[in-house]
């Protein structure tokens, strides 16, 4: 994906406020598999493109809505009156590794832990895609309820926070999942 660079300037600025949370029922996809149409007409070249220019805001991008997503899930735990130790411990856990398959260990009202993984898009609408790595896929399937899609959209704007579910604890899935990489084992002698 290649990043207008209008607005992006917004990303080196401390967040001021907390993002409105939002809710949207999912529906069950009709074209399982099948991309948007209008997608597939656009021809990408590589011309001038800057990809290390874009993977860095990319970056900053999806940890802007880390961020805002950390910050809404400490006023929750404060505001639900959990034990301090609890509280402590909600961290964005993608800045020690990425082998968790989420990005932020945060709590539920009873103390229960949840597993956040935090989607950002500059978009504002609600039909939208995102790239959901194996590891990140294994870990919704092994934490089950406890896992969450997290949603920030509009994070240049007005972000809006969307907490998804699990759409991956039971098939039928309510996404359609379109494999888009392989690895490529190779051995020579």
């Amino acid at each position: 994906m290649t990043h207008n660079l209008n607005g992006v300037e917004v990303l080196d600025n401390p967040i001021t406020e907390a993002a409105e949370e939002v809710s949207f029922d999912i529906m069950m996809p009709t074209n399982a598999g099948k991309r948007n149409s209008s997608r597939e007409s656009v021809i990408k070249t590589k011309g001038d493109i800057d990809y290390s220019e874009q993977q860095r805001i990319s970056q900053k991008i999806g940890g802007r809505g880390e961020e805002l997503v950390l910050i809404n899930e400490l006023k929750k735990v404060k505001k639900w009156g959990l034990l301090e130790e609890l509280v402590s411990q909600v961290r964005r856990v993608s800045l020690e590794s990425d082998d968790y398959g989420y990005d932020i260990l945060s709590y539920d009202k009873n103390g229960n832990e949840l597993y956040l993984e935090v989607k950002t898009t500059k978009q504002n609408k609600n039909d939208f895609s995102f790239i959901l790595t194996q590891n990140e896929l294994k870990h919704a399937k092994m934490y089950g309820y406890s896992y969450c899609i997290v949603i920030v959209f509009d994070i240049l704007n007005k972000p809006r926070i969307w907490y998804m579910g699990n759409p991956f604890v039971q098939e039928p899935y309510k996404v359609a999942l379109t494999p888009l990489q392989y690895r490529v084992d190779v051995k020579t002698e």
